[in-house]
């Protein structure tokens, strides 16, 4: 059985760990290289890699460290000459794609506005089944028929927005409640969510029972929680018999 940890999510830092089979694998290292360290056990052992989503520090920090310690980071935002890109870190089999709407431009942005090359991830293994991990877009343009986990970041809700000024990065960037909702409307619709970790939440535009609540009407068998930091979920495989 596979398990999910949320070390930090938020604007001041986003880091999961991902574990399955005795390996584990780090989405986004947003964090400072002694918490992360931390959160491992100050130990790297059967860390197999780690997944970046773009370069803001809040979801990048600590990767170069990782580096350092010849720890492999996939950052396909680095070299986004390819709309999607696949990676094998130990059991997890890795796509990467890019987040982008129907004409092709990035759906995340910088403090300015300007654009943001950012991606996305779709995650299997055999202990997990498939876990997609989105965070940092105004929107979703990919629709997929095998997920059993959802890692999401759902920034804002609509009737929190009151300054126009935050357009350019909140609401141009950012996924919005409603918008959440539609898209995993349709992968419900598709195969049933076992788990959906919400994240990313703003802390004025936001509010965790609200967006549990809206989630749960969508994925209604699924456990559905905020991912606040200690926050570590069991993660099966639904097509494994568990006797």
């Amino acid at each position: 059985m596979a398990k999910i940890k949320c070390v930090a999510s938020g604007s001041s830092g986003n880091c999961y760990i991902l574990e399955a089979d005795g390996e584990i694998l780090i989405l986004d290292a947003g964090i400072s290289r002694k918490d992360l360290l931390g959160a491992l056990g100050y130990s790297i052992n059967g860390l197999v890699g780690c997944l970046c989503t773009h370069g803001h520090l809040d979801h990048l920090k600590s990767a170069k460290d990782l580096v350092y310690l010849s720890v492999p980071v996939f950052a396909p935002f680095i070299d986004h000459s390819k709309a999607v890109m696949k990676e094998q870190y130990g059991g997890f089999t890795v796509t990467a794609f890019a987040l982008t709407d129907i004409y092709g431009n990035w759906c995340h942005t910088n403090g300015d506005g300007t654009d943001c090359p950012n991606y996305g991830f779709r995650i299997k293994h055999k202990d997990l089944g498939t876990l997609l991990y989105v965070t940092d877009t105004k929107l979703i343009k990919y629709r997929f028929k095998d997920l059993d986990h959802v890692l999401i970041g759902i920034n804002y809700q609509d009737e929190y927005i009151t300054d126009d000024f935050k357009y350019g990065h909140v609401k141009r960037g950012h996924l919005e409640l409603k918008t959440a909702c539609e898209f995993l409307r349709v992968c419900e619709s598709n195969r049933p969510l076992q788990t959906v970790l919400c994240g990313h939440l703003s802390d004025s535009s936001a509010d965790p029972n609200e967006v549990v609540t809206a989630v749960m009407k969508v994925a209604r068998n699924a456990l559905v929680c905020v991912a606040e930091p200690s926050l570590e979920v069991e993660l099966r495989n639904p097509s494994i018999c568990p006797f």
